[in-house]
């Protein structure tokens, strides 16, 4: 962990939160209220024990919000991007996310929130095992594309250690090409006053 000397960095941090009845609420537990110049506080502790979650770019604040549990509180809520404060210490998880003791929200821009509501559940759902499929009895192919059979079929995603057939990385290719155009999309409209 490295730590911000004196109080708060004067490097800006970001976050992603929700918005609900004209106030905002972490994604994840629906509890955690953040308001623009209220400093809240939490323990850094590793292994995601502890502390509060900010990325170093809003891009990366934005990524983050593809990556949430499905059991987060405030999904599917318009989402806002604070531009933050932090103070020490800092445990880094990588790509542009980090644990911090105390964070200090300093603005709110509103995101749209049908793209990073609506693609972080369809990501979800595309990411999702299919259940099978029942399987009629097997006729005469009446057209020269059923004679292809259950290559036609829906796949279920590959488990850990098993290889993705080639189409099928490249569908998850582009789910992932889709979240990072959604995020820009997103901040395309956003300017903090720095």
């Amino acid at each position: 962990t490295g730590g911000i000397s004196g109080g708060f960095s004067s490097t800006p941090f970001y976050k992603v939160v929700a918005k609900v009845g004209g106030r905002l609420f972490s994604i994840y537990d629906g509890l955690t209220e953040y308001a623009v110049g209220r400093v809240l506080r939490q323990e850094v502790k590793a292994k995601h024990g502890g502390g509060l979650y900010v990325s170093r770019s809003p891009q990366d604040a934005v990524r983050a919000t593809f990556n949430l549990p499905e059991s987060s509180k405030l999904l599917l809520a318009p989402r806002v991007l604070l531009r933050c404060q932090v103070r020490g210490p800092v445990l880094e998880y990588g790509e542009g996310k980090v644990a911090v003791s105390a964070l200090m929200p300093l603005e709110a821009k509103q995101l749209d929130s049908a793209t990073c509501a609506t693609y972080a559940g369809r990501c979800r759902a595309a990411r999702r095992p299919r259940p099978p499929q029942p399987q009629a009895p097997r006729q005469a192919p009446r057209f020269p594309t059923e004679a292809a059979g259950p290559a036609l079929l829906p796949r279920r995603p590959a488990l850990d250690g098993e290889r993705m057939p080639r189409e099928e990385t490249e569908a998850a290719t582009l789910v992932a090409a889709a979240a990072e155009a959604a995020a820009a999309a997103a901040l395309r409209r956003i300017e903090f006053d720095l």
